[in-house]
């Protein structure tokens, strides 16, 4: 894939606020301040990728553009943003339209990500740092899945495999929206 650099003005030394972002789990009013999330004061940025079975719509340009101007800022005011996309390109909506049109579904795949891609460096957005299909990682997810089968925390009903959030809830005090983390703690996923 290609998705060239874009050309980004060099700041000016003079302060820049801090991103404040509204956090909607705490109400409409309440705003929280974006800060580095490592010591060596730069900043994680995941956003969710497409899967590419079609063409980029406006949802996409909505997203991708609002991911950008946080991106941009926070490297305006002196952060250094790692910033991780990823690319869904194993998915039902993929095999389906493949076979819809009788293509191969990974150079389906290829082509509509070049496609997206294209279609970002139009609108001037700043590449990530770095892409991750799910193509590649498929060894690791099937790694995680065992160990997820292994421990309880899933289970399989006929021909699926469904993460059971009970047994997470069940052992863990904390909210679900952190069971990202208790993945990675316990070295399910990296």
């Amino acid at each position: 894939m290609v998705w060239p650099e874009v050309f980004v003005p060099s700041r000016s030394e003079s302060k820049v606020p801090r991103l404040k972002l509204v956090d909607s789990k705490k109400g409409a009013n309440q705003q929280t301040e974006i800060v580095p999330s490592d010591a060596n004061g730069s900043f994680d940025l995941y956003v969710c990728g497409i899967t590419p079975y079609d063409a980029t719509h406006l949802g996409h340009a909505a997203t991708y553009l609002s991911f950008d101007l946080i991106n941009r800022y926070l490297n305006y005011s002196g952060i250094a943003v790692n910033y991780l996309q990823n690319i869904t390109d194993v998915d039902d909506p993929l095999f389906v339209r493949a076979s819809r049109d009788q293509v191969d579904w990974q150079e389906l795949g290829k082509n509509q990500v070049q496609l997206f891609a294209d279609d970002m460096t139009y609108l001037r957005v700043l590449p990530p740092k770095k892409f991750v299909s799910v193509s590649e990682r498929m060894e690791k997810f099937a790694l995680a899945v065992e160990k997820l089968l292994k421990s309880g925390a899933a289970y399989k009903l006929e021909n699926d495999i469904y993460f059971d959030l009970t047994f997470y809830l069940k052992n863990n005090p904390l909210p679900a929206l952190l069971l990202v983390a208790w993945l990675i703690s316990h070295r399910v996923v990296s």
